[in-house]
């Protein structure tokens, strides 16, 4: 079988006539003056087009009747359909009109004219959407109803959806769309938002000359969208007192149908998120404590890594913990001591965390503020000559095809975040002048790259780049962050830290043997 051949074949809807099916109780000319006309989901009428059917009508007449029904409550009879033509025979100056009088109850008067207005090609969007209404209200809101609706005017069941939340709309943005000042697609962005924040959205969104749905669109996602894929509370069930996010008019996931569940998209309702999240923090922490019990020491909302010290307020004063990592981390596990505790991130993640000590170094020193054990002036050296070899390494290994102006300015966006950097600047010379800052009356220090070499400030750039951790007096040099330049790093380190350690040595050889 051809892939063609197993494809269905598109339906076609089947033409609806208003009154279809129903009993004719009368048909003959009727007194314009005694027909009543109550409603209509009609409330625009194009005077152009009316005073073109009035011509039309006084030459030619009135060709198809308009359709009346009869009601105890009124003496005459009430207009069902037909009101434009209706109108433009007085336009005309006729006095009667030709008409039907079916059997119809108010509620099959109401379809009819839903039926009669659907087929018109210049209907407007909210009369449209009306119609729908009427049409849903009459034979039930739920699916297989608004499927068959959709079938019986030749749309997608989505559409008649879209058209019906219209609709919620204020009166002002309905108007806008029936008058065509507005498209539809004007008010779908307006009921991403809750109704008390619309006219918010309009007056933020609209400009001088017209408002587009973009301009609304783009105003809403970035005054009230919030992404839902990486909230973690749950969005399938109710939950705080709330609707599922994938049953949510406010999901702009949810804007292709009225509801089809969708887990992702922008929430355009910052209330309910936030309750939502609150009680999900409620939940999780009160979990955590009925599992670890005092274990548990809270949440943090410091950003938290592997080895990160953290101050904790504990109920007997401040501690110094650091993490040993994610509880569910197997190395964590394996790495884990009695006496450990456990803490929430902001990510909701679970780190087990430990007291930190402070530390003395071999020579006798205590620790620093955080615990770290102080190096020796010995391991200082040879870490700082460690260092030095690297960049040295880094910078024959670097090449600059820009112009020094270039590299001047690459340079200068570099630097204000590396002044605590310890780039051996003796491999590259730089001049210096020192600036006063008027406004906050501090001086500084401006360094003139323009004169440095083509080469040397190539170098100094790349040195820039790799200077990753800028604390480089409290940590060893990592080989990864000095191999993107082709070296080979732990060579290059492996020799260094042997030749400092004898350069060391050596020098204190000499001091003592002066003693």
């Amino acid at each position: 079988m051809t892939k063609t051949a197993t494809k269905a074949k598109k339906q076609t809807a089947e033409p609806i006539v208003a009154g279809e099916g129903y009993k004719e109780l009368f048909r003959g000319d009727y007194l314009l003056n005694e027909i009543s006309v109550e409603q209509n989901f009609r409330k625009y009428f194009d005077e152009k087009e009316m005073r073109k059917l009035a011509e039309n009508i006084a030459k030619m007449g009135v060709l198809q009747p308009v359709i009346l029904r009869r009601d105890t409550k009124h003496k005459f009879p009430i207009l069902v359909a037909g009101e434009r033509r209706y109108r433009a025979a007085g336009m005309a100056g006729l006095k009667s009109i030709p008409g039907r009088i079916l059997d119809l109850t108010e509620e099959q008067a109401l379809e009819v004219q839903a039926i009669e207005n659907l087929q018109r090609k210049n209907i407007t969007p909210i009369e449209e959407a009306r119609a729908f209404q009427t049409m849903l209200d009459l034979k039930g809101h739920n699916v297989e109803q608004a499927e068959e609706l959709a079938h019986r005017v030749g749309k997608d069941v989505s559409y008649v959806y879209r058209a019906v939340r219209l609709l919620e709309l204020p009166d002002f943005v309905l108007e806008r769309i029936d008058s065509g000042e507005w498209t539809p697609a004007h008010g779908h962005q307006l009921l991403r938002v809750p109704a008390e924040k619309i006219k918010e959205v309009v007056e933020n969104a609209s400009d001088a000359d017209e408002t587009t749905a973009k301009q609304i669109r783009d105003t809403i996602d970035n005054q009230f969208g919030r992404k839902l894929g990486g909230k973690p509370s749950t969005k399938t069930t109710p939950y705080a007192g709330k609707d599922a996010c994938t049953a949510c008019v406010y999901n702009s996931g949810n804007q292709g149908q009225l509801f089809d569940g969708a887990e992702k998209g922008n929430c355009t309702n910052r209330a309910c998120m936030d309750a939502k999240m609150e009680q999900f923090k409620a939940d999780k922490i009160q979990a955590m404590k009925n599992e670890y019990g005092e274990d548990f020491l809270g949440m943090t909302e410091q950003y938290v890594y592997a080895d990160c010290s953290i101050k904790y307020l504990l109920p007997k004063g401040d501690k110094n913990l650091v993490t040993l990592g994610l509880a569910d981390d197997k190395k964590t596990k394996a790495a884990q001591k009695a006496g450990a505790k456990y803490l929430l991130d902001e990510n909701y993640h679970l780190w087990v965390v430990v007291e930190r000590k402070a530390a003395k170094d071999s020579a006798g020193g205590s620790g620093d503020s955080d615990g770290n054990a102080r190096i020796t002036p010995k391991q200082k050296f040879i870490r700082m000559e460690t260092y030095k070899a690297l960049f040295a390494a880094a910078k024959e290994a670097s090449s600059a095809p820009l112009t020094t102006k270039h590299l001047a300015v690459i340079a200068r966006a570099l630097e204000p975040g590396h002044y605590d950097t310890k780039i051996p600047m003796e491999l590259i010379p730089v001049e210096s002048v020192e600036k006063k800052d008027k406004e906050n009356g501090w001086t500084y220090t401006e360094l003139n790259f323009e004169k440095l070499e083509l080469s040397e400030l190539a170098s100094l750039i790349f040195m820039m780049a790799l200077d990753t951790r800028r604390s480089l007096g409290t940590r060893d040099p990592e080989p990864e962050h000095f191999s993107v330049c082709g070296i080979n790093a732990k060579a290059v380190i492996a020799k260094a830290q042997k030749d400092a350690a004898a350069a060391w040595d050596a020098q204190k050889g000499k001091k003592a043997a002066k003693k």
